[in-house]
């Protein structure tokens, strides 16, 4: 599929007879578009248009004026180049004052060849800069990714989960916290290899996140635990997220050519309503300890946390293996 052509912004509020310019770039490929006026360019901004590159002959040029606040409709998405064309020095000293890193300038009468040099010089600077986002993106990505799994690390998610546990005070809505983790993946590890050991894990993470919403956030914890954080759920809504992702677990099958197994998993669940726990770290603390008693409990199996924890109180168990 070839490349799609840079859509230009010609905004003609001085009538400087930007039409000619319009066909002269139209026939070297770009796709161009012009407002006559100041309310041409005004209802263009409503329709949420956003150029690649917008080529701009003011009226007045007021840093604070309408036309600037056009401007910042169609620049907003950036880095967008703006190309102003400017009748007199004035205009440029102005044009100083614009809220506008990428900014150049050309004085009429407008030569075509020097136009598309000055705009091809502006997108090449766009590309530069969307290329250096992109590139940030991924290692900050990266350093907040389990490179195993692709969920978050450990780090982040103590992070989010510190957020979450202010945003209960705020909202007062309930938060739970899944604790999980993958019954005998040592014996996976000694009856296979390391590799495999490794398939198993980002096929669980893939599981994981096939079984949760969008906003609800999954990490790694490291070796074969997991952290699912639920905003806005109730104990027995945790329960049933929890129960959905150690069924589908129970049943799905792992293989890599040589190697195939099952696996299982056991799951902590804590639950918070702004009063239960003072820290974010107990939280965790909590469905870790519920965590715990289901895997003494036999493993394959969902225990949910209670002060009561230790008195052997059977009630609490959510889930056993089937």
């Amino acid at each position: 599929m070839a490349p799609k052509s840079p859509t230009l912004l010609l905004l003609d509020h001085s009538r400087e007879g930007l039409e000619k310019l319009v066909r002269g770039l139209e026939l070297q490929g770009y796709q161009a578009v012009l407002c006559r006026s100041i309310a041409e360019s005004q209802a263009l901004a409503q329709e949420n248009f956003h150029p690649d590159l917008v080529v701009f002959a003011p009226l007045v040029l007021d840093p604070r004026g309408v036309e600037a606040e056009i401007l910042a409709r169609f620049l907003g998405k950036g880095p967008t180049p703006l190309l102003l064309v400017v009748d007199h020095l004035d205009k440029l000293e102005k044009a100083s004052l614009l809220p506008f890193p990428l900014r150049d300038f050309v004085f009429p009468p407008l030569d075509l060849k020097v136009v598309t040099h000055r705009i091809e010089a502006g997108l090449r600077i766009r590309r530069e800069i969307l290329e250096l986002k992109k590139v940030q993106e991924e290692l900050s990505s990266q350093v907040i990714r389990d490179f195993k799994t692709g969920l978050y690390n450990a780090r982040h998610f103590a992070q989010e989960l510190q957020r979450e546990f202010q945003r209960v005070h705020r909202t007062g809505r309930p938060l739970a916290l899944l604790f999980i983790d993958i019954d005998d993946f040592k014996q996976i590890n000694d009856s296979t290899e390391y590799s495999f050991g490794d398939r198993v894990l980002a096929e669980f993470a893939r599981l994981l996140k096939a079984n949760i919403r969008e906003v609800d956030i999954a990490a790694r914890f490291g070796g074969d635990e997991f952290l699912v954080l639920l905003p806005g759920t109730t104990p027995a809504e945790a329960i049933q997220v929890a129960s959905r992702i150690r069924n589908m677990t129970a049943r799905t099958e792992i293989s890599d050519g040589r190697y195939t197994r099952r696996i299982a998993v056991s799951i902590g669940v804590d639950c918070y309503n702004g009063k239960s726990a003072s820290s974010p770290q107990e939280i965790r603390s909590r469905a870790n300890r519920a965590l715990q008693e289901a895997k003494r409990r036999g493993k394959n199996c969902i225990w949910l946390y209670a002060d009561t924890m230790g008195e052997g109180q059977n009630r609490r168990a959510a889930g056993t293996g089937e």
